[in-house]
């Protein structure tokens, strides 16, 4: 009986650590996102599970073309959206003839299957502000709609594709 406690501690206190140990590493390093609907096609399906890093901007800013993971600004049920950076703080970001511009240049999206951008508008964004697109761009709710992304929604930086096995693996950027 005496060994059946100690072991049983010793089983308790390990786990735990690890719920410590997951509920840190949860809200600090990594999280789970679901890919829901298909704006992120054909680069990320939906039904797909990814990691995504919240410690990848502790150091560093967003950089362009970062898929990125964010809370949607004012939802009440706290959604979570998957989209890529496009425009960085105290940029000018164009979308004219179905094209994206960045002060005036156009931005080359090799990631995309359908390099058609509608409709025309234009953002200037802030100091903490992103212009984040789906890669389905005729199948996304995004920038374009809601306006620029302000940094603190930002969750972190999409990593690996965990679920399905078949297409697990690193996220190429």
């Amino acid at each position: 009986m005496k060994y059946f406690l100690a072991a049983l501690f010793v089983l308790t206190k390990a786990a735990f650590l690890v719920f410590i140990f997951g509920v840190l590493a949860h809200y600090f390093v990594v999280t789970v996102f679901r890919i829901s609907g298909e704006s992120m096609l054909p680069n990320l399906e939906h039904g797909n599970f990814i990691l995504v890093s919240r410690a990848s901007y502790f150091w560093k800013e967003p950089q362009r073309f970062d898929v990125i993971g964010f809370a949607f600004p004012g939802d009440q049920k706290r959604q979570k959206f998957v989209k890529r950076i496009i425009g960085l703080p105290n940029e000018k970001v164009e979308i004219k003839e179905s094209k994206v511009f960045i002060n005036q240049k156009e931005l080359t999206e090799n990631y995309l299957t359908n390099e058609k951008t509608e409709p025309d508008a234009s953002f200037g964004l802030a100091k903490d502000e992103f212009f984040v697109l789906g890669d389905n761009r005729d199948n996304s709710y995004d920038s374009r709609f809601f306006g620029p992304l302000d940094k603190r929604f930002i969750i972190g930086k999409a990593a690996t594709v965990i679920f399905p096995l078949d297409k697990l693996g690193f996220l190429i950027y």
